[in-house]
């Protein structure tokens, strides 16, 4: 089964995953958090993108166990970092050449509803820049109400060290 990655230059990434239950990670998991990335930052301190991914694959079946920290380790030993930047072609790869997450379209524009919703219309999940932040991002999941309002997109935020249901609305949108 193909997932596809979509990589909004630092703003926005569509991911298309077949699977009806998407796990939650922390990237504050006492287990994970202190993992290095990339050139000296950690996963607990910049671990939102790779907590993210980790909730994608894992959701998908040939991918089943994989947490924060497995991906991490797999993209140091892969290349995937350039840095402490992850280079977002490097984790289509971890299932093979074609097979793995695939980036299938992008946006750079600061709250773009439309292209937002059309892609969980497609069935894709979309990783997000919030807005109000330095630099963190989270997973939109579903899209429950109107396309115009950030309170209409619910998202796994792994920056809490405890789940709970969260919308864009947190931040204002991204």
């Amino acid at each position: 089964m193909k997932k596809y990655l979509l990589i909004l230059a630092t703003l926005m990434v569509c991911i298309n995953v077949y699977a009806s239950d998407l796990n939650w990670f922390s990237q504050n998991d006492s287990r994970w958090k202190s993992e290095r990335l990339g050139r000296g930052s950690s996963i607990g301190r910049s671990g939102c993108v790779v907590s993210c991914l980790s909730m994608l694959l894992n959701a998908e079946a040939s991918n089943p166990y994989i947490t924060p920290d497995k991906l991490n380790d797999w993209l140091r030993k892969n290349g995937g970092y350039a840095g402490n930047d992850m280079r977002w072609q490097i984790p289509g790869e971890i299932d093979g050449s074609g097979l793995g997450l695939e980036l299938v379209a992008q946006s750079t524009k600061y709250n773009d509803w439309s292209f937002l919703s059309s892609e969980l219309e497609k069935g894709n999940k979309v990783i997000v820049k919030v807005a109000g932040r330095r630099s963190h991002w989270v997973l939109v999941i579903k899209q429950d109400g109107p396309s115009d309002k950030a309170s209409s997109y619910l998202v796994n935020d792994p920056g809490m060290t405890k789940y709970e249901e969260r919308t864009l609305a947190f931040w204002g949108g991204f």
